[in-house]
C-alpha cells in the first residue's frame, strides 16, 4: 500500500510502499553520489521508490530509471513530482530482460542498487539480485562506466572485482559501499565522510603506541576501508587500543571529520572499584560502558558505578587489559 511519510532520511515527505523507505538512499548520500556520477544520460537499474533517482535528476541532464515492482515505481514517479524534477524516463520491468535493456543503450553511466536479503550472517555478493557479474555482462556493451551499491559490511579483500571501493559514513555511522568501474574508478579504496564530504585514500603503515592524554576513535568508514595507516601518517596518530569492535588512537589534541570521537584521558586502572574512584574525583554523573558486556548485566554494572555520583560530567569506559576512563571532547 502506498502512503506518504516523513523520515529523517529526506527533507520532504515522500511516498513509499511497505518497505521502500527502510531501504531508500538518504538524501545526503544520494546527492553526494549524484554529484560524483554527474553526466549527460545516467541509467538506474532498480530505482525503488526513487530516493536516488531524484538526486540523479538534479545533477544529470537525463535519467532512465527501471524498476520491476509496479508499486515502487509509482512511488518513484510521485516522489519525482514532489522534488520537482521532470527529466526522468521511468521503465517498468526486469532489468535483465531485452525489453528493458534496450532503453539504456545511450547511457553514459549506469548505476545499480541490487536487492538483497535484509539480514545475513555474512554478506555475500551471491545473494544480490541481479548479481553484479550479471549486470556487467548485460550492460558493459553499452558503457564500461558502471557503479553499484553494496553492503558496507563487506571488507575490501572480499570484493572480487577490479573497481574502486568507496566506503561512506553518514554522521559517523557506516552507511554505504559504492563500487565504481571503468573511468569512474579513481583509486583502489576510499572513505567518504558525510555530510562534510571529506575523502581519505592512499597508502600508509599503521603505527602503534601507548595510551596518552588525548585519544581518538576513527570513523567507521576509515576502519572498514582499512585506511588506518593513512590516518596514522596524515595526523601522526598511533593505535593504542583495539578490542575487536573498538579502536582508540593516541595523538595530539585535534579534531577531524575522519575521527568519530575524541577524548581526554582521566585514568587507567585494573578494577571497577578503581573506576568508581576516578568517576568520583572527576566530577562524573554518568558512566558509559564501551566494552563487551552481556546485555542483561549492562545496566546493573552501570547503575553500580553511577550510584551516588553528584557531578555533571559523562565519562566513557573502555576495557582491554585494564580499564580506560576518559571524557569525550566537544
Amino acid at each position: 500500500m502506498i502512503q506518504k511519510r516523513r523520515s529523517r532520511k529526506f527533507s520532504k515527505e515522500i511516498f513509499t510502499d511497505e518497505d521502500g523507505l527502510r531501504f531508500a538512499t538518504p538524501e545526503i548520500v544520494g546527492e553526494y553520489r549524484a554529484k560524483r556520477l554527474k553526466t549527460d544520460v545516467i541509467g538506474e537499474l532498480g530505482c525503488g521508490i526513487g530516493g536516488q533517482t531524484v538526486q540523479f535528476a538534479r545533477y544529470s541532464s537525463e535519467v532512465i530509471a527501471a524498476e520491476r515492482d509496479e508499486e515502487k515505481l509509482e512511488c518513484a514517479k510521485r516522489n519525482a513530482r514532489i522534488y520537482g524534477v521532470k527529466n526522468i524516463r521511468f521503465i517498468l520491468g526486469d532489468v535483465r530482460s531485452e525489453e528493458v535493456r534496450r532503453f539504456f543503450r545511450d547511457a553514459d553511466i549506469i548505476f545499480c542498487d541490487p536487492s538483497r536479503p535484509p539480514e545475513e550472517e555474512i554478506r555475500s555478493f551471491l545473494n544480490f539480485e541481479p548479481r553484479i557479474d550479471e549486470v556487467i555482462e548485460l550492460y558493459s556493451p553499452f558503457t564500461e562506466n558502471l557503479a553499484f551499491e553494496a553492503p558496507p559490511q563487506i571488507p575490501p579483500a572480499r570484493v572480487p572485482f577490479e573497481c574502486e571501493k568507496e566506503y561512506i559514513s553518514l554522521n559517523h555511522q557506516l552507511n554505504r559501499l559504492n563500487l565504481y568501474f571503468g573511468e569512474l574508478k579513481k583509486r583502489d579504496v576510499s572513505a567518504v565522510i558525510l555530510p562534510e564530504g571529506e575523502v581519505l585514500y592512499g597508502e600508509g603503515e599503521i603505527s602503534y603506541g601507548e595510551i596518552e592524554n588525548y585519544l581518538h576513535e576513527p570513523d567507521p568508514a576509515v576502519v572498514k576501508a582499512e585506511l588506518l595507516g593513512v590516518l596514522c601518517e596524515r595526523f601522526d596518530l598511533r593505535v593504542c587500543f583495539m578490542d575487536g569492535k573498538r579502536i582508540l588512537m593516541s595523538g595530539d589534541d585535534m579534531r577531524s571529520p575522519f575521527l568519530k570521537n575524541s577524548y581526554i584521558l582521566r585514568g587507567v586502572c585494573g578494577s571497577l572499584s578503581e573506576v568508581r574512584e576516578i568517576l568520583e574525583k572527576g566530577g562524573a554523573k554518568k558512566a558509559v560502558l564501551r566494552f563487551e558486556i552481556p546485555p542483561s548485566e549492562y545496566w546493573s554494572v552501570r547503575r553500580r558505578l553511577e550510584e551516588g555520583l553528584n557531578g555533571e560530567r559523562t565519562f566513557h569506559i573502555f576495557r582491554g587489559d585494564k580499564f580506560i576512563v576518559c571524557e569525550r571532547l566537544e
